[in-house]
């Protein structure tokens, strides 16, 4: 049987991945809102904070994605903060701290 790769944050987290999908379509952002049902978690973060989340969302290294990259703050929409990365025009981090549930599964998961 074939590898199914990485876990999609839809299968692991659902509270975040539908919701995130709809925030971003009610802000203009229709291309990165068609990405999120698609977004894998294939590294977490690791900063060793008890109450993040975050996770890579490509196999390929962010390096000084400052420089050519944006963010896009959901900071009160959710039950906990979510930023994320985008880096020639797809996410490729997702920053999620102080949603404890969302840790839980994605943690669990990677």
């Amino acid at each position: 049987m074939a590898d199914p790769g990485p876990p999609l944050l839809a299968d692991v987290f659902p509270p975040l991945a539908e919701p995130l999908a709809e925030l971003l379509r009610e802000r203009g952002e229709d291309a990165l809102a068609a990405e999120v049902p698609q977004l894998r978690i294939h590294a977490l973060c690791t900063c060793g904070l008890d109450v993040c989340a975050s996770f890579h969302t490509s196999s390929r290294p962010m390096r000084r994605w400052w420089r050519r990259g944006r963010q896009v703050a959901f900071l009160t929409e959710l039950p906990g903060e979510v930023v994320l990365d985008v880096v020639g025009g797809s996410i490729a981090y997702v920053e999620v701290t102080g949603w404890a549930e969302a840790r839980r599964a994605i943690v669990g998961a990677a």
